[in-house]
């Protein structure tokens, strides 16, 4: 045998002639399944070269890639499904497979024809050249294609639309030549029959083609006036006519700008012109006045309607830009008056909120909430500020009171909270852990070019905003409280969620003395913390304050008001410029626009919470159970609620002043203290000579040492007696069972702590990964991880020192939780502390999901009875207003006489009310039905709401609930 062979013969073969032999045979085999090779990747080729240093001269190795050129395009191969085998071949799918092994013998023979193989493959699997494609693609696909083909037939209809007529004959008349075209009639009209049947549609679409191309053709009818029924010149009835004059109304419509020929009604008696009626006919042909003194532009009510609802859609939007894109799609390039246009859009909303009112619709009311609120979230927006070069105007806000309160109010608050004893000036800490909070402030200073700077907004837990303050300066403490106190006091809020609320809360109990409500405000609520900001804060914080450690706070996240300044913040960009009264009022507008949508929704967004944490409850309590099963010991509620309350208490740092030592402890203590005095009896009584001196008694610290003494000797003579007594031992023995004693309470303690630190920088160390989303809160959260691990270092050399080991347990097993003091015990106190938090953790989880179904029943109970108190009230009112003229009704709260407030009604404008109120009593149903509908699919046939009556203040109306059936 040659020396290149390495291989010793096995009868007439070499171990390399057996592995070839065994290859092909396993290639045979191979084939025979119709096995093939899992594909390998090969790797980059590394070059690697020397080049010397331009600057030192000295010789770098370095590495560069391996160019590759570009691999042949192949086409691409059938894909069939395939599965993998433990030996690293790839399977075809059994049912197949004899299909497909027919394919391959009876294409082993042909050429290499892709297409025809691909062809038979898809006949033996049964695939369609599109089972690839989605049907969303599909869809897209197949729309493209239709507009593609329809191209050609859209630009010839279109340019046929443009096409001037030859000769074209009148439609009515049949006798003159056609010379305008309406688009909204469909007809070809001659003038004649164009101004007659025009008369009561002046706003059609007409255009004209005397150019040689269609153009808007003048209007020639004025607006339907309506006549007086008697002068006031000469008090002659029916006696009036109309004629057009010169003059013309300024009409914007959707259409554009448009000029509508002004008429005149006349007295024929005194020919006294009576321009009484004129806003009137306005209003009734579909318009808005832009002025009421000297009307010369008119809106229209449908543009008005439309551009109010384009910007509560999308906030920030500019009123200029609609204006210009008016004049855009008008292309006369005639302006609009864009101040004419902000004042007549303004009134007309104010009208129409009195209109809503008197439907009875509160929309800062939030029916889910109505019954007793449960929680509230109060937190500031520094979005919608406003500059303070701009004019504050003369006006005040016409929605004054209604979301945004008084500042002469807020400002009586902030001077009885900052009084002498605490000034303005009063500084309390903003850090939380590393975190500096900048809403965490007893005080502020106001910012620089900013008048209003901001909001401090107050919500209930289904995002319906409730009340406001305008904030002068930053977020301060008074803001908050001033919301709690006034507001959220009265309406009986249990818990106050606050995304600072560990500085908040010890603030406000400060302000208990000073008034009776600041006491209640402290009493009566209970703080909870947001839980998304409640990441930011240390832990210790976040298990104090937390909202999911928190009785009875339920699983809201406490997050509520953000949702609604994610819509409200768009706002910055106008209410900037504005003035103080306007931008009261444009916030207010699209907050009662954000609730109305809100209440809208109520029904499906609590039917959704209900189903949503009915499968959250259902996952924690299987994940509970499952870590109390793998725990292996027993572990009960009792037990649960205990690891809790110890959480707790070593959140507040105090679990080592509360831990009860035996007398053993106490006793070796006591001894060790004694036997270090003696030792240092002679350095404490020279060092004692100076202060005796200063004191002026040379017997002071000697008889007060004496006392110290004569009191410890007594202690641990008696405890001495004691412990020999009932343990049967001598001092000696004794004083080493309390050495001993000592020493594992000792290890004990510092085990705890341990996998606390442990703990704490496991989670840091998720936190990174999860929740910085920046490079210098990664940074800060490693460098506190950094701080961290020396002090358990500090803790695992404490632990060793004192049980004598001589292996240590490292600072990477302790993060891992490899802890050797639990690796043997089945009791629960054995478990290691990462293993007790979890299930802590899962457990008031599990309790607050609890705690939201119960809430959740309650709130739907909650707005159906808000919906059929106000159903109610509705009906009876206009029942009233049938069988009386009564109609001082509306807006009898207001105060202000420079309101839209329904006057002493005739008997049309009655009706008119009874109309508006007719249409609220239609909406309410229909809400009602849609929440009973709802709730009826959401809880079950076997789970409706219980309609009884609580023990509070019910009216009477209310006491049918039970019979109901609802």
């Amino acid at each position: 045998m040659s020396a290149g062979k390495r291989g010793k013969k096995q009868g007439n073969l070499t171990s390399e002639d057996w592995d070839a032999k065994f290859k092909a045979a396993g290639q045979r085999l191979a084939q025979d399944l119709g096995l093939q090779p899992k594909p390998k990747r090969k790797k980059d080729t590394v070059w690697v070269f020397n080049r010397p240093d331009p600057e030192t001269g000295l010789i770098k190795r370095r590495s560069k890639e391996r160019q590759r050129k570009a691999p042949k395009r192949r086409e691409p191969k059938a894909q069939v499904p395939q599965r993998e085998t433990p030996h690293g071949h790839v399977l075809e799918d059994a049912p197949h497979q004899h299909q497909v092994d027919e394919v391959f013998l009876e294409s082993s023979g042909q050429s290499d024809d892709v297409e025809s193989l691909l062809a038979e493959l898809q006949k033996a699997f049964g695939i369609s050249p599109e089972d690839g494609a989605s049907s969303w693609t599909k869809r897209l696909e197949s729309l493209d294609e239709s507009w593609r083909s329809s191209r050609e037939t859209l630009i010839h209809h279109m340019l046929e639309l443009e096409a001037i007529p030859d000769q074209c004959r009148c439609d009515v008349c049949e006798d003159s030549e056609a010379s305008v075209k309406c688009k909204d009639c469909r007809r070809f009209l001659c003038r004649d029959c164009d101004t007659r049947e025009h008369i009561q549609h002046c706003l059609h679409d007409r255009q004209s083609w005397e150019d040689g191309f269609y153009v808007n053709a003048p209007i020639d009818n004025p607006l339907l006036v309506s006549l007086p029924a008697k002068c006031k010149n000469c008090d002659g009835e029916d006696c009036f006519s109309t004629r057009t004059t010169s003059s013309v109304y300024i009409a914007i419509t959707m259409k554009g700008r448009k000029h509508i020929p002004r008429s005149e009604v006349i007295c024929q008696s005194c020919h006294h012109a009576a321009s009484e009626m004129e806003i009137q006919s306005i209003i009734e042909n579909g318009f808005w006045p832009g002025s009421t003194n000297r009307i010369c532009q008119i809106y229209s009510t449908d543009l008005l309607k439309w551009i109010d609802c384009f910007l509560k859609n999308m906030p920030g939007s500019s009123l200029s830009s609609i204006a210009k894109a008016i004049e855009d799609f008008d292309g006369t390039g005639k302006p609009i008056n864009k101040t004419a246009l902000s004042r007549a859009l303004t009134e007309f909303r104010y009208c129409q909120h009195t209109m809503k009112g008197l439907k009875e619709t509160n929309q800062m009311t939030c029916p889910a909430c109505s019954h007793g609120q449960h929680s509230a979230h109060v937190d500031g927006n520094f979005k919608v500020y406003r500059y303070s070069k701009v004019p504050r105007g003369s006006r005040k806000p016409y929605y004054e009171g209604v979301f945004i309160d008084s500042n002469e109010t807020v400002k009586q608050h902030m001077n009885a909270v900052y009084t002498r004893d605490h000034p303005l000036k009063e500084s309390s800490g903003n850090m939380c852990g590393s975190t500096s909070w900048r809403a965490a402030n007893s005080r502020s200073k106001g910012r620089r070019k900013l008048d209003e700077c901001g909001l401090e907004v107050a919500g209930c837990r289904h995002a319906v905003a409730q009340k406001a303050v305008n904030m002068f300066t930053g977020e301060m403490y008074a803001y908050p409280h001033y919301i709690q106190v006034n507001f959220l006091l009265p309406l009986g809020v249990q818990y106050l969620w606050q995304d600072v609320i560990c500085k908040y809360w010890p603030w406000a109990k400060k302000q208990a003395c000073k008034d009776d409500r600041f006491k209640q405000a402290v009493t009566n609520m209970k703080p909870a913390l947001s839980v998304m900001h409640a990441k930011a804060h240390q832990w210790s914080c976040q298990v104090l304050w937390g909202g999911r450690n928190q009785q009875g706070a339920c699983a809201g996240a406490g997050e509520d008001m953000e949702q609604f300044f994610s819509y409200l913040s768009r706002l910055g960009s106008t209410t900037r410029n504005m003035s103080y009264a306007a931008r009261e009022d444009t916030i207010t507008e699209h907050v009662l626009f954000w609730n109305n949508r809100k209440v809208n929704t109520m029904a499906k967004q609590l039917c959704i919470r209900y189903k949503r944490n009915s499968i959250f409850l259902k996952g924690s309590e299987d994940e509970l159970k499952s870590l109390i099963s793998s725990a292996d010991c027993e572990v009960n509620e009792d037990i649960l609620q205990m690891w809790d309350e110890e959480v707790k208490e070593h959140a507040k740092g105090s679990s080592r002043a509360e831990v009860d030592i035996t007398d053993l402890e106490k006793y070796f203590k006591i001894r060790t203290l004694e036997q270090e005095a003696k030792n240092l009896e002679q350095y404490v009584s020279t060092s004692s000579k100076e202060t005796s001196l200063l004191l002026d008694s040379s017997s002071f610290f000697m008889e007060a040492s004496k006392k110290a003494e004569a009191s410890r000797i007594h202690d641990s003579t008696n405890l001495e007696e004691t412990l020999c007594r009932c343990l049967n031992v001598g001092p000696d023995a004794l004083l080493q069972m309390g050495r001993k004693a000592a020493i594992e309470s000792q290890i004990s303690l510092l085990q705890q702590e341990v996998e606390l630190i442990a703990l704490s920088i496991k989670q840091r160390k998720l936190a990174v990964s999860n929740l910085a989303d920046s490079s210098k809160q990664r940074t800060k959260l490693r460098r506190k991880n950094e701080l961290e691990k020396e002090k358990l270092q500090e803790k695992l050399d404490k632990v060793a020192t004192l049980s004598g080991e001589e292996q240590r347990l490292t600072v990477v097993d302790a993060i891992e939780g490899h802890f050797p003091w639990h690796q043997s015990g089945s009791s629960s106190s054995s478990l290691p502390w990462d293993m007790k938090k979890k299930m802590v953790d899962l457990f008031v989880l599990v309790q607050r999901y609890r705690e939201e179904h119960v809430l959740l029943r309650q709130e739907m109970r909650s707005m159906l009875l808000y919906l059929k108190k106000q159903l109610a009230s509705l009906k009876e009112q206009n029942q009233r207003l049938v069988e009386t003229a009564d109609t001082g009704i509306g807006c009898a709260d207001c105060v202000y006489t420079d309101r839209y407030v329904p006057p002493m009604a005739s008997k049309q404008e009655l009706k008119g009310i009874m109309a508006v109120k007719n249409r609220g009593i239609k909406e309410i149903e229909d809400l009602l039905a849609d929440a009973v509908i709802k709730f009826s699919r959401t809880l079950g046939p076997d789970n409706q709401l219980q309609m009884s009556e609580s023990s509070e203040n019910e009216s009477s109306d209310d006491s049918s609930d039970e019979n109901t059936g609802i």
